[in-house]
């Protein structure tokens, strides 16, 4: 969404040619696909912890954080998973977003 906004400020005349249906299929198959990709391996991490004997899961539906924290093993490299997980994520986007929004302001200024 930002690259389509930094595009119609930034670049209004080529926006038809730069924006075409394909980039916007390619652009939502990459969102969907990483975010099912990152899901799978975090769930498929967790659910291989081993649970202490005293510890006992209820519900179904509950959060990583707290599997992790009932596994009787050492859990590291796990969350040195979810860490970088939420670098690649949250900082690069935020980094994306503030860089792209930098240059729309700044093409606005021009005006």
């Amino acid at each position: 969404m930002v690259y389509d906004r930094f595009n119609v400020i930034c670049r209004p005349l080529h926006y038809g040619v730069i924006m075409h249906p394909k980039l916007l299929h390619q652009l939502a198959a990459m969102a969907w696909t990483s975010g099912f990709v990152e899901s799978t391996v975090q769930t498929t991490l967790v659910f291989q912890l081993p649970l202490c004997s005293h510890h006992r899961v209820d519900d179904f539906m509950c959060e990583e954080p707290a599997l992790i924290k009932i596994a009787c093993v050492g859990t590291t490299f796990l969350e040195y998973e979810l860490s970088v997980a939420t670098v690649l994520y949250v900082v690069i986007s935020l980094g994306l977003i503030l860089v792209s929004y930098g240059c729309i302001v700044r093409s606005m200024l021009r005006i």
